[in-house]
């Protein structure tokens, strides 16, 4: 899996994927309220790969199916940072902050409490965020 992997649009391919797969699932009687996607982070897939999978996440928000992202540790990390590994709390967090910001529900993490902080401070900031949105633009 990890040998050669090649994408001409990892973003196409993997939606493509899921779109292929809940339609089966669907015709197998599956309810869509049981599956939860996942992109796969760092399975058969390169350092940049990963990064525009993370990078375009919302993109895969469309099925309105819970996203789940398992960045921590992974080893595209040491590419992208240099961060050996380690080192690879503060990228894992930025990771997490960050997909969560782009649509994510579900984080798997190796530092549990670190991850939950940094992703309650991310969703305190998302909410201002919003709350600033809503007064500049009443309706």
């Amino acid at each position: 899996m990890q040998e050669n992997p090649v994408y001409e649009d990892v973003i196409a391919e993997v939606g493509k994927f899921f779109a292929d797969r809940l339609k089966h699932l669907l015709a197998c009687g599956v309810n869509p309220e049981q599956v939860v996607l996942d992109v796969g982070l760092g399975f058969g897939k390169r350092a940049e790969d990963n990064l525009r999978l993370l990078a375009e996440l919302n993109r895969f928000t469309i099925w309105e199916r819970p996203l789940l992202v398992g960045a921590s540790r992974k080893s595209f990390m040491g590419a992208a940072s240099g961060a050996k590994i380690q080192e690879r709390l503060p990228p894992s967090l930025a990771c997490a902050c960050w997909a969560a910001q782009n649509g994510a529900g579900i984080i798997r993490c190796h530092d549990v409490a670190s991850t939950r902080h940094a992703l309650r401070m991310t969703e305190a900031l998302m909410k201002q965020q919003k709350n600033a949105e809503h007064f500049s633009h009443p309706q």
